[in-house]
């Protein structure tokens, strides 16, 4: 057995005391590495860590180009000779090149831990029992596992602009950065639809504190853009290192290390990446700049935020090895990083690396820089929507993070668990991009991501904000005590997350009371009536009580503001001031109370409260007959009492199958402007690519809609004077039980109505051969006396039911009609006005050719037991016959020119839609529909014999018309009878079994073809006027990997959607597609159509 050959060379073990943080590891659970699957491990080499004797030879290693040629321990180079060992090289570094901290390197046995690639087959975990089995000379072996970062890159979005109201706070300082007013996870007044307060109290933190450029974050994630324009003056610089000259000027073992280091590419070039720059612009993108969006502790405009040292652990690929997860805290420490931020975790749970656990150590004992002792660790969660032990965020080392929406919900994808140590904002795009949180991307961009990702900046930003308010005001400060801080400085967020209560950390991170916390000087204040977000009912009085203490001095006052508004000044306790309800307005109201010290220090907390006043609806009849609800979906709404906002009862809607919409519409008359609130609350399933919506129209026009788990919220929307009609729809685009389902509605407001006569509606006129038949739907509420039928705007005729047919017409001329609801003497507002045409139909003939099929097979020849035949007619054949789509197929007869001599048993005519040109191949069964059938069917001679329809066939205009003709037995063949047909190529496709009687009608295979084709009559049906009186819906185009899916919401009372497309609008629409389903997939489109729909009640 040959040796490999290794060098030794003298050196001196240091053995100085050290002043500095002596070595601490935390706990390192056991992993039974039999039980992770390969999909979590990274293949290919595994990791040692050399025995404590070895300690001085460690130290003595030289290496080639950074590889080391072999250990010089006998057992441990046998044993990589079996495995055939290819490549051994040091995981942190050779310790020798590090002059400025090698020493400390070495004293936390960092040397001794070593990365081996082989080239062996066995099992990776039987390799790593073999080395570990060297017990004498290792101390462990491990595989490396797969890591993965926490921001969702598909889920971007910078479409949307929102505007932010900053009139109650008009005091604050606030950035004139162009896009912080889309930064709602900063300051929320609901401008991304969510719920205000939902946010990190920002503006109020930036009263104290704007950030410090002596504090340095440290991102361990994708590189950050050096020059970025909204980044670039934030950006960490190693000063003591020459940029670009090869050579390790301040010999801290990294060449060129100028704004951190690329521990993928083992060199200095940083280059910035979407994840990468997102968290870090969250944490310092330049505030106050003119330019982009806000950091945390971006500064105010001059460069003089925190800084940001980039460390490059990996590039684009969203999981999958990449380099230095492990050496990157060390670096960091080394450098003077006081907050290590990671935005990532292990792909599998509990999987963990221990020289990463290590490093994790290394930071929290040795980073800090020069304001902190000790160094913080803080990490991601994940985004599995589980819980589990999640590495590193569930390593006692790190300060974990979870993530919540902009309605302060846990959410949809955040892991959760009692191990969590706080929340913050991560967003979400599925519903809609600007739900996301907007920070920084690549090539100097902006954009919308989800994620923990996103949250855990969040709080190294504010992490950043309070060390930059000690090192501005001299307070000394350790990494536990701000973990303290943090902590216990949290806003709760059980209230609106009762299935999550103690899973997701001490609550949601508050900036401005971390800071007020950092300060021991400070006084301190603490409103403990209301409490955040209580719903208060009006019309009564609240005690506002606050406790305030001062912790130097006393305290001077207390001030109490309702909306930026001050209400009291008190200046000795009980500190209370009596909030009389009645004279404010429904919706949302912010308190605030500020307490003042002798030493004139200020310290202020807000709460959030919700008001509402007695509900013009709230369901306590326990039904729908207070009000004029319309609610005749196929899936309608129901009144329950099980969840309730305030009363006794609440309606629900009905649970749908997929692609159900469930509606509930209230008409009304309005007569004096002001706004309709109501409270919802909703638990439907939310996704990446489909999700179930509760959505919110006036008039047809979509205000607002809502997906995923949401508690009771209160919502208000202005309204004009005048007649409205205010829906609800509850949507299900998914398979299967996915969780509740469904939605609640509850106290519902209105301004001033009028008198209300509820009108009929989904007015339907069908034009017929000489009459008209009119049909519509009345309203259940207010039990109108009968309906007045206006024709051409003049009166017609009054009848009591919601039917009528007009006999009175001519065909081929236009008549308009609505209906007025008849209550005594009053009556309602008329309908819409329909249109519609009576006309008697037209016939048309395909095929024009005069060949006899006697003693030739078809659809009536009787020389077999039983025949079954298909031909298919072309788009263009029918168009030229003068028929265009969607055309009514009312129908269809054989141009006989001899009787068949006895009749054909079960005679079925089936249709379909084809692409195909020909009968060359069997269509169906799947698809086709039987419009006629008779079980004796005797073919007449002389001429067109039209057997009519029992089922219309709606011919979409588009495809090709499959006729599917077949008979069953006879018991005795006979002379055949004979049709006239054209001669087309493969024209005649048939199935007959000539030697034994057997039933051919269901029979798709086999057979021959014929090159001709039976000629046919067609009767198209006369025109109808369909539902006019049905909105038209909103159409939706996604984009999906096979071409576009275009979808629409439910219109009440529609069973079918008509659909159209244009590739030029201008030049007219043509007919698409039929379906009873709110989507249609169109995978033949070009790179630009457009589309529109018309509901159908049939």
């Amino acid at each position: 057995m040959s040796r490999a050959r290794f060098i030794l060379v003298f050196i001196a073990v240091l053995t100085a005391v050290s002043l500095f943080a002596a070595p601490r590891f935390g706990e390192r659970p056991f992993i039974d590495i039999y039980q992770v699957p390969d999909a979590a491990i990274e293949m290919g080499h595994i990791r040692i860590k050399l025995s404590e004797k070895h300690s001085a030879l460690a130290q003595a290693y030289l290496y080639e180009d950074g590889i080391l040629p072999g250990f010089g321990i006998e057992a441990l180079d046998a044993l990589n000779h079996e495995y055939a060992v290819k490549r051994i090289t040091p995981v942190f570094g050779d310790s020798k090149q590090n002059k400025k901290w090698g020493w400390r390197h070495v004293e936390w046995g960092l040397h001794l831990w070593f990365e081996i690639q082989y080239d062996s087959r066995r099992d990776i975990r039987d390799i790593v029992m073999s080395y570990r089995a060297l017990d004498s000379d290792l101390q462990w072996a491990e595989p490396e596992y797969k890591k993965v970062h926490t921001g969702m890159l598909n889920q971007d979005s910078t479409d949307t602009e929102y505007h932010l109201n900053t009139e109650d706070e008009p005091t604050r300082w606030t950035p004139i950065d162009p896009r912080f007013p889309e930064q709602w996870h900063y300051h929320n007044t609901g401008q991304s639809g969510g719920l205000a307060g939902s946010d990190i109290n920002l503006l109020e933190a930036w009263d104290i504190e704007k950030g410090h450029p002596d504090v340095v974050v440290a991102v361990i994630d994708q590189g950050i853009q050096p020059n970025h324009w909204d980044m670039s003056s934030n950006i960490w610089k190693n000063t003591a290192e020459i940029p670009g000259n090869g050579i390790d000027d301040d010999g801290n073992g990294y060449i060129d290390d100028y704004y951190g280091f690329n521990f993928y590419s083992n060199n200095g070039d940083i280059f910035g990446g979407d994840h990468g720059c997102h968290v870090a612009g969250t944490i310092a993108a330049m505030t106050n700049n003119t330019s982009g969006v806000a950091g945390i502790a971006g500064g105010s405009g001059s460069g003089n935020g925190v800084k940001l040292m980039s460390c490059l652990v990996f590039t684009g690929s969203i999981q999958g090895y990449a380099a230095g997860w492990d050496v990157a805290p060390i670096y960091a420490a080394d450098n003077g990083a006081a907050i290590s931020q990671n935005s990532w975790i292990y792909g599998t749970v509990n999987t963990y690396d221990q020289p990463v656990l290590d490093a994790i150590d290394y930071f929290n004992a040795n980073g800090g820089g020069n304001v902190m002792t000790g160094g913080i660790t803080i990490f991601s969660v994940g985004n599995s929507n589980g819980n589990g032990q999640w590495y590193p965020a569930y390593y006692s080392g790190a300060f974990s993070v979870a993530a919540t929406n902009h309605n302060d919900q846990k959410a949809n994808y955040s892991n959760f668990d009692t191990w969590v140590d706080i929340s913050a904002p991560g967003g979400e795009t599925n519903i809609q991009g600007n739900q996301g949180v907007l920070s920084c991307k690549k090539d100097s961009g902006y954009g919308f991501l989800e994620g923990t990702s996103m949250a855990c900046p969040h709080v190294s930003g504010v992490a950043a904000l309070v060390l930059s308010y000690a090192r501005r005001n001299n307070i000394n400060i350790t990494a536990s005590q701000l973990k303290d801080i943090l902590r216990n400085t949290a806003d709760e967020l059980d209230t609106h997350n009762p299935s999550y209560t103690g899973k997701l950390g001490s609550g949601r991170v508050n900036a401005h009371r971390a800071l007020m916390a950092a300060n021991p000087a400070n006084p301190g204040i603490k409103i403990t009536n209301p409490g955040n977000h209580l719903v208060i009912h009006g019309s009564q009085t609240v005690n506002v009580v606050a406790n305030a203490w001062a912790n130097q001095g006393s305290v001077a006052n207390v001030k109490i503001y309702l909306d930026n508004e001050l209400k009291a000044t008190l200046s000795s306790a009980p500190y209370t001031w009596a909030w009389n309800t009645s004279t404010s307005s429904t919706g949302y109201h912010t308190i605030k109370a500020v307490v003042t010290d002798t030493g004139n220090r200020q310290v202020s907390q807000k709460v959030h409260v919700t008001l509402i006043h007695p509900a013009y609806e709230g369901f306590e009849s326990g039904n729908f007959s207070q009000n004029p609800w319309r609610n005749d979906s196929t899936v309608p709404w129901t009144v329950q009492p099980s969840q309730v906002f305030t009363g006794s009862f609440a309606a629900k809607s009905g649970r749908s199958s997929t692609n159900q919409t469930s509606v509930l519409s209230l008409p009304v008359l309005v007569s004096t402007a002001g706004e309709i609130t109501f409270s919802l609350k909703n638990s439907t399933y939310r996704g990446a690519n489909v999700s179930n919506w509760l959505r919110f129209y006036i008039d047809g026009f979509l205000m607002d809609e809502w997906s995923g788990d949401m508690g009771w919220t209160l919502k208000s929307y202005p309204v004009n004077a005048g007649e409205h009609v205010f829906t609800w729809t509850y949507a299900n685009y998914t398979t299967g039980v996915l969780g509740s389902e469904c939605a609640w509605l509850d106290h519902i407001g209105l301004p001033p109505l009028a008198t209300y006569y509820a009108p009929a509606y989904n007015l339907r006129a069908k034009g017929h051969n000489g009459y008209v038949e009119l049909t519509w739907k009345g309203s259940d509420f207010g039990n109108p006396t009968g309906y007045r039928i206006l024709r051409n705007g003049s009166y017609l005729q009054t009848v009591s039911g919601r039917s009528y047919t007009d006999n009175t017409v001519a065909n081929g001329t236009i008549y308009h009609y609505s209906i007025v609801a008849l209550y005594g003497a009053n009556q309602s507002l008329p309908t819409r006005t329909v249109a519609v045409k009576p006309t008697a139909g037209y016939t048309a003939d395909i095929g024009t050719g005069v060949k006899i099929t006697e003693n030739i097979y078809s659809p009536i020849y009787t020389n077999v037991h039983s025949l079954h035949g298909q031909a298919v007619y072309t788009k263009a054949q029918l168009n030229a016959a003068g028929v265009y789509g969607p055309a009514l197929i009312q129908a269809l007869g054989f141009d006989i020119h001899q009787a068949s001599p006895i009749p054909l048993p079960n005679f079925i005519v089936r249709m379909m839609h084809t692409t195909a040109t020909n009968a060359q191949n069997w269509h169906g069964p799947q698809g086709l529909t039987t419009v006629y059938n008779n079980t004796s069917y005797l073919p007449l001679a002389g001429g067109w014999d039209l057997l009519p329809f029992s089922t219309p066939f709606l011919w979409d205009g588009v495809n090709n018309l499959v006729v599917d003709t077949a008979w069953s037995i006879i018991p005795f063949t006979h002379l055949a009878g004979a049709l006239k047909a054209t001669s087309v190529t493969q024209g005649f496709h048939y199935y007959v079994n000539p030697n034994n009687p057997e039933d051919a009608t269901n029979i798709f295979q086999w057979g021959n073809t014929m090159a001709w084709r039976p000629n046919i009559r067609l009767v198209i049906g006369p025109e109808e006027e369909e539902e006019q009186g049905l909105d038209s819906p909103q159409v939706n185009v996604i984009k999906t990997a096979s071409g576009v899916r275009i979808t629409w919401d439910a219109v009440q009372g529609a069973t079918s959607y008509l659909v159209y497309r244009s590739f030029d609008p201008y030049d007219g629409f043509e007919y698409f597609g039929t379906t009873s389903s709110l989507f249609i997939n169109d995978n033949q489109t070009l790179d630009k159509a457009f589309y529109r729909v018309k509901a159908v009640q049939e």
